[in-house]
């Protein structure tokens, strides 16, 4: 014998925690709707979140763990992408440009439609009037105020 304890199963009593690894793995974009791209957005910033976390507690340099946002598109979207929104080519295209353009895809209304957010609030947004602490009550219809606009990208 080496010296380890064993269990009344007669399994090896582990001294050491075993580690956990996590695969986190940046969000793709793969269409260029609207809507795809506010959800992915909320999906790249948990992405980021994950990953400083990680970073955090391996003193990994953040910048290098970091998935590019080239690399974060599916590549034919890519390629129409560099050559119909900048009339230029995959490799010249730079990250900061693609950032722009996402941010400027969910920023603006969707095809100059602005919905009709009273009814559609009026029909999703309730006070819970069984919650009988004031103060939780209206927190909570912040809160799922706050939720309805990230979910919908009304912001």
């Amino acid at each position: 014998m080496s010296g380890e304890t064993h269990d009344a199963d007669g399994d090896v009593v582990m001294t050491v925690s075993q580690p956990v690894f996590e695969l986190i793995q940046a969000p793709k974009i793969q269409d260029w709707s609207q809507a795809v791209i506010v959800k992915l957005l909320k999906a790249g910033n948990q992405y980021e979140s994950r990953m400083h976390h990680r970073c955090t507690n391996s003193d990994e340099s953040l910048v290098k763990a970091l998935s590019s946002v080239k690399s974060s598109f599916e590549p034919k979207l890519l390629e129409v992408v560099s050559r119909y929104e900048f009339q230029t080519t995959v490799d010249e295209v730079t990250e900061a440009q693609l950032l722009q353009l996402i941010y400027k895809q969910t920023n603006n209304v969707k095809n100059a439609f602005v919905p009709y957010l009273h009814a559609y609030f009026r029909k999703h947004l309730k006070m819970d009037l069984k919650e009988v602490d004031i103060d939780a009550r209206v927190l909570k219809y912040y809160r799922n105020f706050s939720e309805l606009i990230e979910k919908h990208g009304f912001g």
